[in-house]
């Protein structure tokens, strides 16, 4: 499962991603140990490392990742790397990385939203 919501790669090769990281508290090593292979596969740092402790919901009703996707987080990024589909649903990250031009990334399955396009999905399955 691969997700793309962007296509332009307006990155110069050498120049390090910022990545908003999320794992759960529950399973925080092998979660870091995963989200870390990424970001040392795909030349990115981690700005910020969010616990997220609630395997569901929407990420705009969890306080400390609704900081990173609003109009002005608390610092620059390009890329939200999330462990699973369990703590997240990628179709409520869809559109809020879309509206602020990140990429989203799962390491489980590694999906990740620079290799799919059109049409994306708008709501989540049942």
């Amino acid at each position: 499962m691969v997700f793309n919501f962007l296509r332009r790669n307006n990155r110069k090769n050498n120049e390090v991603l910022r990545a908003v990281c999320v794992l759960r508290n529950a399973f925080a090593t092998p979660q870091r140990d995963a989200i870390d292979q990424w970001c040392e596969n795909n030349n990115a740092r981690a700005v910020t490392w969010i616990e997220d402790d609630f395997p569901f919901g929407a990420p705009w009703n969890r306080s400390e990742l609704e900081a990173w996707l609003a109009p002005r987080p608390p610092t620059t990024w390009d890329v939200l790397v999330v462990h699973s589909m369990e703590q997240m649903t990628a179709v409520e990250l869809i559109q809020p990385c879309r509206d602020h031009g990140k990429r989203l990334v799962l390491t489980e399955g590694r999906a990740d939203s620079s290799t799919w396009l059109p049409p994306w999905p708008t709501e989540a399955k049942p």
